[in-house]
């Protein structure tokens, strides 16, 4: 399925913090189940995917329309973006992937620490 990420229909607040994290955790984890999504581009921010392959971008009312028009009438391309997003999130948003990111900057704080060597 398509899922539609106008930040106006979201609950998106400018300046409202909680409205931004929740809004950036719907969007990863609409990504993570497979679908493809058509978002603005203030809906994708912070979220680490690939406009195209892995997500539709459109940040005016002709563009947003034309995105979502153009996947309606493609569902091979619904799936495959679906996917693409998936295989994104799990590489890049993924526990495993935070622990992956945690340990190189531990290291390289230790590294750091002990000096020129």
């Amino acid at each position: 399925g398509i899922v539609i990420f106008p930040h106006q229909a979201t609950g998106y607040r400018p300046g409202h913090a909680n409205g931004f994290t929740s809004l950036r955790r719907v969007v990863l984890t609409t990504l993570a189940a497979a679908r493809a999504v058509v978002a603005t581009g203030r809906a994708l921010e912070g979220v680490d995917v690939t406009p195209g392959p892995e997500a539709r971008l459109g940040d005016q009312a002709d563009g947003f329309a034309t995105e979502i028009v153009g996947l309606v009438r493609s569902p091979e391309r619904v799936q495959a973006m679906g996917d693409q997003a998936r295989l994104r999130i799990l590489e890049c948003h993924s526990r495993a992937a935070a622990q992956t990111k945690l340990q190189a900057l531990l290291a390289e704080i230790a590294r750091m620490r002990s000096g020129p060597s």
